[in-house]
């Protein structure tokens, strides 16, 4: 055994090891920035979303008006003209983030409408990443935090630190333009958990006439 190869490469394992913990390290940094701005992002979709379910009450109230309805409140929305009535009822919360709406046209025609973020928005503040379990396994940002500090892998490590990055860019952009958030109406089939309509209307009148 030659014992200057064997000083050298106990030296450069132990060099690597702290180059993989100060690169695991700098991850486990972005990522708590990454997870506060995860929260401040949901809080203001919280926000919008309320913001925007006052208004669908005023677009459905002024669109049925001004085309000569007569609009009665109650615990749904009622307009009314002769012998036909269309109904707005809200039902009950299930998110902080969404908002769903059945909407009644005479006595048997029923629509499902969804308050949301729009796809493009949804695709942003959305994040699960492959990373380090396997190739389809999704690390969530619930137990991302346990797979860094698993994680030996320094090319894995470096992406996960770019990826990162990219994210708090993206939250930032969004977070300093909140106005550019949007929310979009679309319809939902009722028994249907996941939400895969990619027709989407920025206003009830639009969302309306296309029915």
């Amino acid at each position: 055994m030659d014992i200057e190869n064997l000083k050298r490469q106990y030296v450069e394992d132990e060099s690597e090891k702290e180059y993989i913990e100060n690169v695991k390290r700098t991850a486990m940094v972005l990522l708590k920035q990454l997870i506060n701005l995860d929260k401040e992002i949901w809080e203001e979709c919280s926000n919008i979303c309320h913001i925007y379910i006052a208004n669908i009450k005023k677009e459905f109230c002024n669109y049925f008006i001004k085309n000569g309805f007569e609009i009665r409140q109650a615990t749904e929305i009622i307009a009314k003209y002769e012998c036909l009535e269309i109904k707005l009822l809200k039902l009950a919360e299930d998110s902080k983030y969404e908002a769903k709406y059945i909407l009644t046209i005479g006595g048997d025609k029923k629509f499902y409408i969804k308050l949301r973020p729009s796809n493009k928005c949804k695709k942003i503040i959305l994040w699960n990443y492959p990373l380090f379990n396997n190739d389809e396994a999704n690390i969530s940002k619930e137990n991302v935090n346990k797979a860094i500090a698993d994680c030996n892998d320094l090319e894995k490590l470096k992406k996960a630190s770019e990826f990162f990055k990219k994210k708090i860019e993206e939250f930032n952009e969004i977070l300093s333009d909140i106005n550019s958030f949007r929310y979009i109406y679309t319809e939902y089939e009722k028994d249907k958990t996941t939400d895969d309509n990619e027709v989407e209307f920025d206003t009830f009148e639009e969302l309306f006439r296309s029915l």
